[in-house]
């Protein structure tokens, strides 16, 4: 589950989540409501999807301290490099927060071929492709933009909600 910290209770929704035993996304830039969630579901093993420019050093701490993954994301590739580097980590996951299909796919693939044909290790890491932000309310371009990036260099993709038809 991919669960947004849109204010509100974020530790009841992450309560709520556990309970069906699935592995949790928790995007949440708020170090201090990242942490009490984290104290919830740290033994499952999260991703921690909430670094940025601004916060990563606590983000990358808090990460680290709890033995989970790490997920940073930037506005742009040269930022989400930037923000890569600065991290360094291992134990990481990369978003680019395109706005549409094009630019998504294009991010997806560059970060791929960096990875693999110049041996940049920034772009080293599994990339989290959210098509829920990219066709908004659209569940058939959803599902599209799923497949197509099953298919290229998406290793979590994200959409508003799973039907039986798009597992």
């Amino acid at each position: 589950f991919y669960l947004v910290n849109k204010g509100g209770d974020y530790k009841a929704l992450v309560e709520k989540a556990m309970a069906t035993g699935r592995v949790l996304v928790l995007d949440c830039k708020d170090v201090d409501t990242a942490k009490a969630a984290l104290d919830i579901c740290a033994d499952k093993k999260p991703i921690l999807h909430g670094a940025t420019a601004d916060n990563y050093e606590a983000m990358k701490a808090l990460a680290e301290e709890k033995g989970v993954t790490l997920g940073a994301s930037a506005a742009t590739l040269s930022d989400l490099h930037d923000l890569s580097e600065k991290i360094a980590s291992k134990n990481l996951v990369l978003e680019d927060t395109a706005t549409s299909g094009k630019e998504a796919f294009e991010a997806v693939v560059t970060i791929r071929r960096s990875a693999i044909t110049d041996s940049d290790r920034t772009f080293g890491f599994p990339s989290i492709v959210n098509v829920a932000n990219i066709a908004p309310g659209n569940p058939y371009l959803q599902s599209a933009y799923a497949s197509l990036f099953t298919c290229k260099y998406g290793s979590i993709i994200v959409v508003e909600e799973m039907t039986y038809a798009m597992s």
